[in-house]
């Protein structure tokens, strides 16, 4: 198999001879085809290729490529596409019958009416294969090549009998046509096509009725009639094969002198695909009509006056004019909105010339009319046939009205849930901050009236009202979660991070609980170091609902968190332990605890607190992280929950790594051994507790906005900043933050948000915009504690 590209500008001349130029030997089949979608040409040649055909391939695209090749490349069968860039298969075929008339010419094709193929065929296509039937390529290949050969032997046999025999040479030279001489009905002599056409050998037929022998007894009376009448006009008639076969024939006979005798000469022709072509023709105009009027869009036919000359069913439903009423008027005229006219005057004269235009091939939206005035907006698709030499149009048109409200409905749909989400989000970002603002005060007092009153009674009483309001702020903080994850507004954020301390971080903020239940929290890990591409706030909430469900289901015992490295299934994974000594599971319970709302201990007589939504928020954290969650349990034993998470994610840059500035250890305390904090808060209970929880403890200044911050900043180097966010009318806290980290002595401070706005996403805000920690009101006091602390010693 051989094959050339030609581009469209490239010549044969540009192609090396000894490519070119087949041994005659080697039976090469030279092929060309013209085609010009990429995809198509390579389904073509790979077709050809894996055929048993022995070719050499040429492949052009182009009216100048084509006509090149035809007189370079001289192919023994040209395939060629019917719609092409500049001209068409049909232009094609009588370039092709223009220089190489006898080379057998196959259309492949995608789209070819029945119409156009008969047309095709009779002027002088050999077959036509639809592309979806590409596999039957090289049997056609193959045909044609056989009829090629055939037909000029046959052509060659003729010739030699011409020469050899001038008794017949007025007849071979009539070769399609059947010649019989006879007289009174008995044959005197007959041509080969007429032997052909009967079945017979030339000997069996002469000196018989041809009458009695080769007409069917329908026919016979009227062959008589036209003889004895001496008729020279042509008829039909039936005509019997020696096989029996009854076929149609078109006879035309004349009276001349030969070989002395007073005969009669008849030209016989098969008209058998005549007939089939017509009843195919009718049966395909039959079958149109019935499509079309079944059609639901119009179909319009417009000729090259552009007036109407085909109207089916659906045009009349769509415009109101029935057939009658629009056959032979102008379309545009009447169908057209004035704003289109002037447009199509002048696209009509270019279609007109060679039938392409703006909106030829297209699929257009525009506004049309119907005939009681009203306009209504409709999709039409154009498309060019030439009939008799004549460019005609063919419109088909839908009505997309219903379609068009449904857009227009369904953009006011967008429209109303994109004004939904953002008021969902700042309604959870009101509440977020609404209720943990006052939250602060209740768990902030309530925990100084537990250090400071002795009554036991009055002891009790600030324990019950700081166990509730914390009970509150659990409820509160899964509900926002949930929230934010139903309303997909999780954005992962993944980047290298210490999982480690992430442990540590999550450890140290339940070790008193633990303690305070009676319960040990120990760390089972022997591995050094421990980094992953991880979203911290993901892993660390996953975390914190685990140890805190741990907790709450176990009374004696305590809670084990371990960390292994593995490989699953081919992937380098963290494995994240977190085992109790609890209640355990019921195996017929474990398919609910992933459900949002469910327990194991449901109803009116549940035995532990909660709504059921740690650990469904938690696989869903754990899916976003592309891990997967597992559990092992047994009742009355414990519960092990098991996190995998890969080590590497997908490469993601943020605003996050680019902005959060480095904050170095601080490895020593200031001269005087306390270190200073700047307080900045605009609500005076939450200074006021905050003073009590740290008192004694740090050199804490708190001040109550945005200028009195940024005044003690420029007075004082303080250690570690925590910046509120809300802080009433004038600068927010956000705004401080920037101005501090544009003082060079505020590089590096860590500056936290304390604020009651909790959703991760206002957090990874918050972090991308200078502030280096983040603490959610409420916060007990050893969380606050511990968390500045943690800060100081470098963690």
């Amino acid at each position: 198999m051989y094959f050339f590209y030609l581009p469209c500008k490239a010549k044969i001349s540009e192609f090396p001879k000894s490519q070119m130029i087949m041994n005659a030997n080697s039976q090469v089949i030279k092929i060309l085809i013209l085609e010009d979608n990429e995809i198509d040409k390579k389904i073509i040649y790979s077709t050809i290729e894996h055929s048993e055909l022995n070719c050499a391939t040429l492949i052009v695209d182009t009216k100048k490529g084509f006509v090149d090749a035809l007189n370079g490349f001289k192919p023994d069968v040209v395939l060629s596409d019917y719609v092409l860039p500049d001209f068409d298969g049909k232009q094609a075929l009588a370039l092709h019958l223009q220089f190489l008339p006898d080379t057998p010419f196959i259309f492949v094709t995608g789209q070819l009416s029945e119409e156009t193929t008969i047309e095709l065929l009779k002027l002088g296509a050999w077959d036509y294969i639809m592309k979806d039937h590409i596999k039957r390529l090289p049997v056609s290949i193959k045909n044609v090549l056989d009829l090629h050969i055939e037909r000029k032997a046959n052509k060659e046999k003729e010739q030699r009998i011409g020469e050899s025999e001038k008794r017949y040479k007025s007849l071979s030279e009539l070769t399609f046509e059947g010649i019989l001489i006879h007289k009174n009905g008995v044959v005197k002599d007959c041509n080969l096509s007429y032997c052909r056409m009967y079945g017979y050998q030339r000997e069996e037929l002469l000196e018989t009725n041809f009458i009695e022998k080769l007409i069917h007894p329908d026919s016979q009376q009227a062959v008589i009639d036209n003889i004895s009448k001496g008729e020279t006009s042509q008829y039909e008639a039936k005509g019997v094969r020696k096989d029996g076969s009854v076929f149609p024939v078109e006879q035309e006979g004349k009276a001349i002198i030969y070989n002395g005798e007073l005969v009669r000469v008849v030209a016989i022709r098969d008209i058998t695909s005549r007939k089939e072509a017509l009843a195919e023709i009718k049966l395909s105009e039959e079958k149109f009509q019935k499509i079309s009027n079944a059609a639901k869009d119009a179909i319009v036919l417009i000729d090259n006056h552009g007036n109407v000359s085909f109207w089916n069913m659906a045009a009349t439903d769509l415009f109101q004019y029935s057939k009658e009423e629009i056959f032979g008027k102008n379309f545009h005229n009447i169908i057209a909105p004035q704003k289109y006219h002037e447009a199509h005057g002048k696209g009509f004269e270019q279609f007109l010339i060679n039938g392409e235009g703006p909106a030829v091939g297209k699929i257009l939206e525009l506004e049309a009319l119907r005939k009681d005035g009203v306009e209504i907006p409709v999709e039409l698709s154009l498309s060019s046939i030439n009939i008799h030499g004549k460019w005609n149009a063919v419109g088909i048109i839908r009505d997309i009205s219903i379609r068009k409200k449904a857009e227009a409905e369904m953009l006011a749909a967008q429209q109303y849930a994109r004004e939904m989400s953002i008021m969902k989000s700042n309604f959870l970002s009101t509440m977020s901050h609404e209720l943990r603002t006052p939250l602060n005060g209740i768990l902030g007092f309530s925990e100084i009236l537990l250090e400071s009153l002795e009554n036991p009674e009055y002891r009790n009483w600030a324990q019950t009202i700081y166990k509730s309001s914390e009970r509150i702020l659990n409820t509160f903080n899964l509900i926002i979660d949930l929230a934010v994850l139903d309303a997909n507004k999780v954005t992962v954020n993944k980047k290298p991070e210490n999982i480690l301390e992430i442990i540590q971080e999550v450890f140290d903020s339940y070790e008193s609980e633990a303690k305070e239940k009676g319960l040990y929290l120990k760390q089972d890990i022997n591995l050094i170091e421990a980094n992953a591409e991880i979203d911290l706030v993901l892993l660390t909430q996953a975390l914190n609902n685990l140890l805190n469900n741990a907790i709450k289901y176990t009374e004696k015992g305590g809670i084990t968190i371990s960390l292994n490295k593995l490989m699953v299934n081919g992937v380098d994974c963290f494995e994240l332990i977190v085992s109790d000594t609890g209640i355990g599971i019921p195996a017929d319970k474990s398919s609910l605890i992933y459900l949002a709302f469910r327990q194991v201990s449901e109803g009116y007589n549940r035995s532990f607190e909660g709504m059921g939504l740690g650990l469904y928020i938690t696989k869903k954290y754990i899916d976003l992280l592309d891990g997967f969650i597992d559990m092992e349990s047994e009742v009355g034993t414990g519960t092990k929950f098991i996190l995998y998470f890969p080590l590497k994610g997908k490469d993601k840059v943020t605003n996050l790594n680019k902005n959060r500035p480095l904050i170095p250890p601080v490895k020593s305390p200031p001269e005087n051994g306390i270190f200073s904090i700047l307080y900045v808060e605009d609500d005076a209970s939450h200074r006021q507790f905050v003073k009590l929880f740290l008192k004694g403890m740090y050199d804490l200044l708190c001040v109550e906005n945005a200028a009195k911050a940024l005044e003690a900043a420029t007075s004082k180097q303080f250690d570690i900043i925590l910046m509120d966010i809300n802080l009433g009318t004038g600068m927010n806290g956000l705004d401080v933050v920037e101005k501090l980290r544009e003082m060079p002595e505020y590089k590096a401070t860590p500056i936290v948000a304390v604020t009651a706005n909790a959703l991760i996403s206002q957090k990874n805000e918050y972090l991308a915009k200078g502030c280096s920690h983040y603490i959610a009101k409420p916060f007990r006091k050893q969380k606050l504690i511990d968390f500045i602390s943690n800060i100081l010693e470098g963690y």
